[in-house]
């Protein structure tokens, strides 16, 4: 069972399940415990006075300590109840949530005082916050928001040191104990992961796999366990012969070329651990699931995460954290679960102090004890990353992406997937503007050399310039947005004549599993609703409360919003919490997300390889070497087309010949063209009758679906493809995208539609779907390219021979932050290419 709580060291009495092969305050080989090592390496593992760290002072001087200091306070806190200038406390319902704005910060040797107004409080009420121990190296200015965790006594002061309470910097952004912990070694890698999606690997799949079959296995033991001679209705190894039927997985096994045979052979590797350990402990009295794949999103502490699996004995919560390595007890893992005994701790209102560590290749794992003090490494290394993520530079009134300092190390970095893109920074943004001035022995320099060195200096300047749009862009959208409001605010206030982006009173009337075993919730209200949503839209589901416990980030598979609101939400998840029952829940639209604009990311880094297909991407569009056609088309290319040219007006044939003859790209200038889609629809079966292979490329489903509804009806030539998640396509396509496939036949046969396809179709988001894998296109065709930021284009490109871009010339990308519509933003590439395309006659209005 789950042991007892305890600070101390799990003892040998244990139950097996649970017992430590190791403490958390196991000795290394550098011979410090990994999480004192973490506290160190923030500075954190004892005050500054006592071990000698500097501290930062007052511009007018050191504030005295004690008494004298209190008096001080004192008198600081009626200035600001006299100042006529005082911050105006916006409107806001009560809240629980402890959140205040920083008004002034004074320094002192040994402490930092802060004083504080209340964002939720009913009136404006002003606090002091002392801050001692480690936490005096917080890096906190005026104007920021802050949680305070802790008591304020009679005199409106609240001390945070070593041992008491909490400080959380920006708590509106929520940060994943995965990126805290991984955040440990090289705190630029975690960062830039963060802004670029990275490739699925062999690491990542089988970890996802085994991750599901581990807590499939476990439902499946735990409901038999305690049964004499009772046996699960389904097997491990039927479980994961169910798993690789799933769509995800046959998707992914298709990007990493795997078989099924190689694929069960690595998984079922792991069966005997995981069975072991799930009979082992599911035959103890008491113990059960309380929940998988737990959604827990604390703006208190300013975490969001998902815990792999949530158990109870006797009501007592403990989560187990999976990993599918050896026995490494790392910091980033430890980590992990030390976060979730403290977010747990909050959503089911019990103290939670420990937490299991299973690792499946060897069947290890141990119980990590939670501690203050570890706990305050881990929320100080959370704080500090929230600062790189909130805080920019900002230079020549424009602000610059602030990311930590380059590690020194020439295995990790000469390794790192990341290199090219932290070099690019280091030599574009942070060395000309001096933002970093690293030592010459330093590895930076040499990866400088060796990644970058085929780049002239104009593509340097467009990384440059991109990644500095791309940036302000993003913080601008966040400005005005904060996840703080779905706790501040009971319903989204929508703007003057426009629908809101939430809805409340929702009564959860259905849970069952999808066909791809994911869960799907049917929720109803009694009235109709114009709430802003459409199915596909991402939202989270929540419990309809004052706390507003956050149940699960889904999907909308479908809406209908009269007589009454009825909504289809999948989650990504399997468990069903029988807590959900009875209760009623709110849905809001999550629109804040960090990566929307990780496909434009994706595209710059992309180019800036050193392969030969990246070099002939910024020869054409970023040197403008003029474009290639071929001098003529075949007599017999014509009379195959034929029929499809007739009924197109002069100026589209004569279009349609001239994307026959493209060795490079394209442009077609479609503002006098009102039935735009019709004309590439028609374009891209001329193509198909060349027997050329298509890649449609737009930012808009609607758009795409219009352009391939007509070339389906042809079924006897065309092979489509549809990217993109099945709610946003269109129902005559929902049979062509790869879930509908993959839920279909044997992997084999999926993974030969998706190869075969002749016409495959996607929006602008990213390249790095698997249905774009190990392809070479005849053609990409780019439709509402003026729509289109232009990294957003690139990865796309390096997919194809040949690149047909259509578009209103008068329209262009729509971007909020006026500094990078100055600076060029708005200049798609079509707009940046028409006077070379016209020059070379790649340029056609029709």
């Amino acid at each position: 069972m789950i042991p007892p709580s305890s600070s101390k060291r799990v003892g040998s009495n244990q139950p097996a399940a649970f017992r430590s092969t190791s403490d958390v305050t196991e000795k290394t080989e550098e011979g410090e415990p990994s999480i004192k090592r973490l506290c160190k390496d923030f500075r954190l593992l004892k005050s500054p006075s006592k071990a000698g760290l500097p501290v930062r002072c007052s511009s007018t001087g050191d504030i005295p300590v004690g008494k004298d200091c209190r008096k001080q306070i004192s008198g600081t806190r009626a200035a600001f109840d006299a100042a006529p200038n005082l911050p105006v406390v916006p409107k806001s319902p009560t809240s629980d949530l402890p959140l205040y704005k920083v008004v002034s910060v004074m320094e002192q040797k040994g402490s930092v005082v802060l004083t504080v107004q209340s964002l939720t409080a009913p009136a404006a009420t002003i606090r002091t916050c002392v801050l001692r121990g480690f936490w005096v190296q917080t890096s906190v200015v005026t104007g920021d928001q802050v949680v305070i965790i802790g008591s304020f006594d009679e005199q409106h002061e609240c001390i945070i040191d070593d041992n008491h309470n909490f400080l959380i910097l920006h708590p509106d952004t929520l940060i994943s104990p995965t990126l805290i912990g991984g955040a440990g070694y090289c705190k630029r890698k975690a960062l830039l992961q963060e802004m670029i999606r990275s490739e699925t690997t062999m690491e990542m799949f089988v970890g996802t796999l085994v991750h599901d079959l581990m807590q499939r296995t476990a439902v499946a033991i735990s409901r038999v366990a305690r049964t004499n001679g009772g046996q699960p209705t389904e097997s491990s190894a039927e479980i994961l012969t169910g798993l690789l039927r799933d769509p995800r997985y046959r998707q992914d096994m298709y990007t990493l070329e795997l078989t099924t045979e190689e694929i069960t052979k690595i998984a079922s590797s792991f069966l005997p651990n995981i069975e072991k350990w799930a009979w082992t402990e599911f035959r103890k009295a008491g113990l059960v699931i309380a929940d998988i794949e737990e959604w827990i999103w604390s703006p208190r502490y300013g975490v969001k995460g998902r815990v792999d699996m949530t158990l109870s004995a006797a009501g007592r919560i403990v989560p187990l954290e999976i990993k599918t390595g050896k026995e490494s007890w790392a910091t980033s893992h430890t980590g992990q679960v030390l976060l979730y005994t403290l977010l747990l701790s909050e959503k089911h209102g019990q103290s939670i102090s420990e937490g299991i560590l299973y690792y499946t290749k060897t069947g290890g794992y141990k119980t990590i004890n939670a501690e203050q003090q570890h706990l305050g490494a881990l929320i100080q290394m959370r704080n500090d990353i929230s600062n790189y993520l909130k805080r920019c530079h900002f230079l020549d009134g424009k602000a610059v992406m602030n990311l930590p300092g380059p590690i020194n190390s020439q295995h990790a970095c000469s390794m790192c997937s990341l290199s090219t893109t932290c070099s690019l920074f280091y030599k574009t943004v942070e060395e000309p503007r001096k933002l970093r001035v690293l030592p010459d022995d330093h590895y930076m320099h040499t990866m400088v050399r060796e990644k970058i060195a085929h780049l002239q200096q104009l593509h340097l300047d467009y990384f440059e310039r991109w990644m500095v749009m791309m940036y302000i862009e993003v913080q601008n959208g966040q400005k005005n947005t904060s996840v703080l409001d779905l706790w501040l605010k009971r319903d989204v206030v929508a703007e003057e004549g426009k629908p809101g982006n939430g809805v409340g009173g929702l009564r959860l009337i259905e849970t069952r599993q999808t066909p791809n075993l994911q869960l799907c919730y049917v929720l109803t209200s009694l009235t109709p609703s114009t709430v802003a949503l459409n199915a596909g839209d991402l939202i989270l589901l929540r419990e309809d409360t004052s706390a507003g416990l956050v149940v699960d980030l889904c999907t909308i598979n479908s809406i209908e919003k009269e007589p009454t609101l009825r909504l289809e939400l999948q989650a990504d998840r399997f468990f069903q919490n029988p807590r959900l029952q009875n209760r009623m829940f709110r849905i809001d639209k999550y629109v804040y997300s960090a990566s929307s604009m990780s496909g434009s990311y994706d595209g710059l880094m992309k180019i800036m390889e050193g392969d030969q297909k990246a070099d002939r991407i910024r020869r054409l569009f970023l040197q403008k070497e003029p474009p290639r056609q071929d001098t003529k088309v075949s007599k017999q290319q014509i009379l195959d087309a034929k029929s499809l040219l007739k009924p197109l007006s002069k100026e589209q044939q004569t279009a349609v010949v001239k994307c026959m003859m493209v060795v490079d790209y394209i442009f077609l200038d479609t503002k006098n063209c009102p039935g735009s889609s019709d004309f590439i629809s028609t374009l891209i079966a001329i193509l198909r009758k060349c027997n050329q292979t298509v890649l449609l490329v737009s930012s808009n489903n609607g758009t795409i679906d219009d352009i391939l509804r007509p070339l389906k009806r042809d079924r006897s030539t065309h092979k489509i493809l549809r990217l993109g998640p099945a709610a946003r396509i269109h129902v005559d396509l929902k049979e062509n995208c790869p879930e509908s496939l993959a839920s279909q036949g044997t992997f084999e046969e999926f993974s030969t539609a998706v190869r075969d396809a002749e016409i495959v179709a996607t929006t602008n988001g990213t390249h790095r779907q698997p249905g774009l894998m190990h392809r070479e296109f005849d053609v990409c065709l780019v439709n509402e390219a003026s729509l289109m930021l232009q990294p957003s284009v690139f990865g796309f490109l390096l997919l194809a021979k040949r690149f047909i871009f259509a578009g209103d010339s008068t329209k262009k990308p729509h971007c909020r932050c006026a500094a990078a519509v100055d600076m060029g933003m708005e200049e798609s590439l079509m707009a940046a290419m028409e006077a070379t395309a016209v020059a070379a006659g790649s340029w056609a209005v029709i």
